[in-house]
């Protein structure tokens, strides 16, 4: 089993899947089911180099679900 908390997403990667899906900051964060505040620091690059945003795998399985068209079960 893949543990949530150790997958470290790209932040780039989720702006990208943002792009791609011609989505804002709100409709993304509601397309995922989440604040837009948390979708922000997702997405944020920290000012200090150490910081590394951490997206769960259940959101990026989530993103590769929603751009394929997939419904929630």
């Amino acid at each position: 089993m893949v543990s949530n908390t150790k997958f470290v997403g790209n932040p780039q990667a989720l702006r990208d899947w943002q792009a791609r899906m011609g989505f804002t900051y709100d409709t993304a964060a509601a397309a995922l089911g989440m604040s837009r505040s948390a979708y922000a620091n997702m997405v944020a690059i920290g000012a200090e180099p150490s910081y590394i945003p951490r997206i769960d795998l259940r959101t990026a399985l989530a993103c590769a679900a929603i751009e394929r068209g997939i419904k929630p079960i």
